[in-house]
């Protein structure tokens, strides 16, 4: 019997963007010190995180499985990493929610349950940039290569998780 795994899309998110940590998009002017990736500082496997690499192989992913042509191509990416960023901003918030309320000793049930619901009102923000930008997405390439987009970003997504989680990038 084969198996298949079914993450949830908030639930690929959220692992993309913890395999991810702190980027920037490619359209983002730097306000303060760079993320520690952009710094050459390194990330858990010893090797920097490229964002403009990520969003070359990403686009080209994408550009190839949705058949968008050059032109669509050039006015899809910017506004679908600018979706991400704003994505991701978002999930970068929900994550420090549950490590800060994670590290409270004492924390009351009541507590919790406002950080629960910050979370909720969170997800709800994901969804509606999601909404947002999936209308003006589908003005440039249409709906019917935005479901395609849709599908190749996710394949692109658990092939980077599978090879992150199967030793290529870990220490020797």
């Amino acid at each position: 019997m084969k198996r298949t795994h079914f993450f949830s899309l908030s639930t690929f998110f959220l692992l993309l963007f913890l395999a991810l940590g702190s980027v920037q998009p490619l359209s983002a002017q730097p306000q303060g010190p760079r993320p520690r990736c952009e710094r050459g500082g390194g990330s858990r496997h010893g090797k920097a995180f490229d964002l403009k690499k990520f969003q070359t192989e990403l686009s080209a992913h994408i550009t190839k499985k949705a058949g968008l042509t050059n032109e669509e191509a050039e006015r899809f990416f910017p506004l679908f990493f600018q979706m991400k960023a704003e994505q991701r901003s978002l999930m970068h918030k929900k994550e420090k929610a549950i490590r800060v309320a994670a590290k409270r000793p004492g924390i009351t049930e009541s507590e919790c349950q406002k950080v629960i619901r910050q979370l909720n009102a969170i997800d709800e923000k994901f969804q509606k940039v999601e909404g947002t930008y999936s209308k003006r997405l589908i003005k440039i390439i249409g709906a019917k290569k935005y479901l395609k987009v849709l599908q190749a970003d996710r394949s692109f997504g658990r092939d980077v998780f599978r090879r992150m989680t199967s030793g290529q990038h870990r220490r020797k």
